[in-house]
């Protein structure tokens, strides 16, 4: 069973043989996946109007995952979703003017504001995730379950050895 991967190795080694592409193995295969997997999951968000891109469900979602009662400052969601404090002000209004979330004073630190979900914004958060894993689970249901246990825990040291670490969203 060959891949895209494999002819592009082999054309490399045709013109350069002395260059081990063993790490190309890897990272192509990992990036081409990413390729093929994205747009079927910008097609979720995409579903949904009230979304504009998937920032704004990843937003949702880490506040839905913290708990129903939930409220967190937009600095923790802005370093979870690895983003400025700009940015995430920008995508805070955009979700509250959708009706999404509701921004509160901080009643144990006055200079900030603690960001929670709507029931609106709770039912689009259960509901895309939902649609989200449906459409991962229809990517990965031509590999056997024990196939796909066993990529999952292949890549994990990869990016432990990238430097990436669990993101810490708790509730303020």
């Amino acid at each position: 069973m060959k891949d895209s991967v494999d002819d592009l190795i082999e054309s490399w080694h045709a013109v350069r043989p002395d260059l081990d592409t063993t790490p190309l193995k890897a990272i192509a295969r990992i990036l081409r996946a990413a390729q093929i997997i994205q747009p079927q999951l910008d097609a979720v968000i995409a579903s949904e109007p009230e979304l504009s891109h998937k920032g704004d469900l990843d937003t949702l979602t880490a506040v839905r995952r913290a708990g129903s009662d939930a409220a967190l400052s937009p600095t923790t969601l802005a370093q979870a979703g690895q983003l400025t404090s700009g940015g995430m002000t920008n995508r805070l209004d955009r979700l509250e003017a959708a009706g999404l979330i509701a921004r509160r004073p901080n009643v144990q630190d006055r200079r900030s504001v603690l960001v929670s979900l709507t029931a609106k914004g709770e039912a689009l958060a259960d509901d895309a995730f939902a649609a989200s894993l449906e459409a991962q689970r229809r990517l990965m249901e031509r590999l056997s379950p024990s196939r796909q246990r066993a990529i999952a825990e292949a890549v994990r040291p990869l990016l432990v050895a990238m430097g990436d670490k669990p993101f810490e969203i708790y509730p303020d």
